[in-house]
C-alpha cells in the first residue's frame, strides 16, 4: 500500500504547479477578474464538498482517500488553500501573489519529505533542521521565478519557512501565502 502521507505531498506539489500554471494562462488569455471569479467558484465547490463530507457524511472519492484524520470533521486543506489563492490574488500584485503561493505549494512538501526522510535534528516538535533548510531553499528558488529583488525573495522565503515551522493547529495552506505575501507587499514599498 502507498503511504498516504507521501501521496498528499505529491498531490500538494502537482495541484500547486497546476494552479500556478492555470493562473498564469487565464491571466494572460483573459484578465485578472476572470482568475478571481474562477478562484471564487473553486472555493464554493470545495465548500460544498466539505459540507457534503462533514454534515451529510457523504464519502467523496479522492477527497476522502487523501484527507488527514484531523480533516474528517473539518474543512480539508484544499479548501483553505483555495481561500488563500483568492485572498492573495485579490489583495496582492500578481508577481507577489504567485511567489507566495509557489512558496507554499513547493516549500511545505520539500520540508516534509526531506525532514521525514533525512531529518535528524529536531527543532520544533516534529520539525527538523533539514526540513526547514529544504523549505527555505525551495522558497528561494520559487521566488526567483517571480520576483526581481533578491532581498525580497530571501525575506519572503524566511517568513514562509518561519510560519511553516510553527504551524501546528492552523492551516499552513492559508497562512503561508497570506503572510509571505504581506511581507512581499511591505517590502515592495521599502525596496
Amino acid at each position: 500500500m502507498v503511504d498516504t502521507y507521501f501521496l498528499r505531498k505529491i498531490a500538494h506539489v502537482g495541484l500547486g504547479a497546476l494552479t500556478l500554471y492555470l493562473i498564469f494562462v487565464v491571466e494572460n488569455a483573459y484578465d485578472h477578474a476572470t482568475v478571481l471569479w474562477l478562484a471564487f467558484i473553486a472555493l464554493l465547490l470545495f465548500l460544498i464538498i466539505d459540507f457534503l463530507r462533514i454534515e451529510l457524511n457523504v464519502r467523496i472519492p479522492i477527497f476522502s482517500d487523501l484527507q488527514k484524520e484531523k480533516e474528517q470533521k473539518r474543512m480539508i486543506a484544499i479548501t483553505y488553500a483555495t481561500l488563500g489563492i483568492l485572498l492573495v490574488l485579490y489583495f496582492y500584485p500578481l508577481e507577489i501573489a504567485l511567489a507566495a503561493l509557489g512558496m507554499s505549494y513547493f516549500g511545505d512538501p520539500a520540508a516534509a519529505i526531506v525532514g521525514k526522510r533525512w531529518g535528524t535534528k529536531k527543532v520544533w516538535k516534529e520539525k527538523t533542521m533539514q526540513g526547514i533548510v529544504a523549505n527555505f531553499v525551495v522558497c528561494i528558488v520559487v521566488g526567483l521565478f517571480f520576483l526581481n529583488s533578491i532581498l525580497s525573495i530571501l525575506i519572503m522565503a524566511l517568513a514562509a519557512s518561519f510560519i511553516e515551522l510553527f504551524m501546528d493547529h492552523l492551516e499552513d495552506n492559508l497562512y503561508v501565502p497570506v503572510f509571505a505575501g504581506v511581507i512581499g507587499v511591505l517590502l515592495s514599498y521599502i525596496i
